[in-house]
């Protein structure tokens, strides 16, 4: 298996993405950043929306303003007295919660239509 060699790429050449593992390695090192990982993930999310997976994404503008948050932290952390052990697993990564979890900003739907705007003002415990 080898991987696309190219940031706006990061699924290997059978199209299976990088473990979390893989990813957290690439963003330690500076081989991408959190903005890149979420314009990839998002060009993901458009290419399958045909198949209505997602009810509800985040916008864009404040996805990648997170990550970029993240991605300035990360590195004031790398270039103090922190290890790469020290910043936390998921640090940077995005995640796609299950619209079954309670959210503090985005719609509990548990996949129904009839409830795309329901919204339960708090996050659950995993979040």
């Amino acid at each position: 298996m080898s991987f696309i060699n190219s940031k706006s790429s990061l699924f290997d050449t059978n199209n299976n993405s990088l473990s979390i593992k893989e990813l957290r390695a690439g963003l330690i090192s500076g081989r991408w950043t959190s903005v890149d990982l979420v314009e990839m993930y998002l060009a993901r999310i458009n290419q399958f929306s045909r198949y209505n997976a997602m009810i509800f994404v985040k916008d864009r503008q404040l996805l990648l303003s997170e990550a970029a948050s993240l991605d300035k932290e990360r590195i004031e952390l790398l270039c103090s007295e922190a290890t790469a052990q020290q910043i936390p697993k998921l640090h940077g990564i995005p995640v796609v919660i299950k619209d079954n979890i309670c959210t503090s900003d985005m719609p509990t739907t548990a996949g129904a239509l009839a409830l795309k705007d329901a919204e339960s003002g708090f996050d659950a415990e995993i979040v």
